[in-house]
């Protein structure tokens, strides 16, 4: 009960470590309108530290500790360019950002060498501009790129050297590592070697990210966007059993959300009770105020 109690006072999720004490989860703030969870995996995980100087210290080791994520009963289906900005402060970098689209697209069966996208699968030409500008001068093609290299990688056919010659590097990087090939046997450069360190990193934190629960039905609106309590946070309030379970996988136990369960049943027995004091006062009042026969 406390542990609930203290999940929603304070803000935070609560994930239990290996001494059994709770440690830091998903950040719960005020939106307007309402609270709303973020998400702990993906660009945004534990994005509610930016704004504190303190936590914004350890947001990266925050982010590098969760596990366990929300299991759905279907993959996702929503790869576009929206969920995966800037991380911000303590965060991703843009290279990782980009790594964290690349890996959706291709879990979400896009192959871009091969599917048409949909209209709104990219943002508008000005706000691309700027969008390439603070991703370091990386376009969507190097995203693109990567996807196809695990797709291409998936083909009954192996690429021999010349096709591997004429990839793009990020193309043939992805190739190697959906190969299982070994990083120092390929003759990548230093910069590719930690271009593959963060591929290894976010491919393993994707898995992470598919917990062990009952896999759960998943929201959508419209003909492609859906929604991921492991990526999005809290989008909605129809997400509240995603919320739930989420704080289930990140380490409380049934017992500690009865008070939850509850609630709606204990605020009736407290307004009753207050009503019964109110007659009581109201009646001790007009006694006093009665002339003695």
């Amino acid at each position: 009960m406390r542990q609930l109690q203290h999940f929603l006072g304070s803000g935070l999720s609560l994930r239990r470590g290996e001494n059994g004490r709770p440690r830091r989860g998903h950040g719960l703030g005020y939106q307007r309108g309402g609270w709303a969870a973020g998400p702990r995996f993906g660009t945004s995980a534990a994005s509610g530290t930016n704004h504190d100087t303190q936590r914004v210290k350890v947001r990266r080791s925050e982010i590098d500790a969760q596990a366990n994520g929300v299991a759905y009963g279907e993959p996702l289906r929503d790869h576009r360019w929206h969920r995966f900005g800037s991380s911000g402060p303590g965060g991703y970098d843009e290279e990782e950002a980009d790594i964290w689209h690349a890996i959706t697209q291709y879990k979400a069966g896009f192959n871009p060498a091969t599917d048409e996208r949909m209209e709104t699968d990219r943002p508008e030409p000005e706000f691309r501009e700027m969008w390439e500008e603070l991703h370091g001068g990386r376009s969507a093609v190097w995203v693109d790129n990567m996807t196809v290299g695990f797709w291409r990688a998936d083909a009954s056919e192996e690429a021999d050297a010349e096709a591997l010659r004429k990839m793009p590097d990020e193309m043939c990087l992805a190739y190697h590592f959906r190969k299982h090939h070994n990083p120092d046997a390929i003759g990548l450069n230093a910069k590719e070697h930690e271009t593959w360190r963060k591929l290894q990193a976010i491919w393993a934190k994707w898995e992470q990210m598919l917990g062990t629960n009952a896999p759960l039905e998943r929201s959508k609106a419209g003909p492609q966007r859906d929604f991921d309590i492991n990526l999005d946070g809290m989008a909605h309030y129809g997400m509240l059993p995603d919320l739930l379970q989420d704080i289930c996988n990140t380490g409380l136990a049934a017992e500690d959300l009865t008070p939850l369960f509850r609630s709606a049943h204990d605020y009736i027995q407290m307004w009753d009770a207050c009503e019964q004091r109110s007659h009581e006062i109201a009646a001790s009042q007009k006694a006093k105020t009665q002339p003695s026969p």
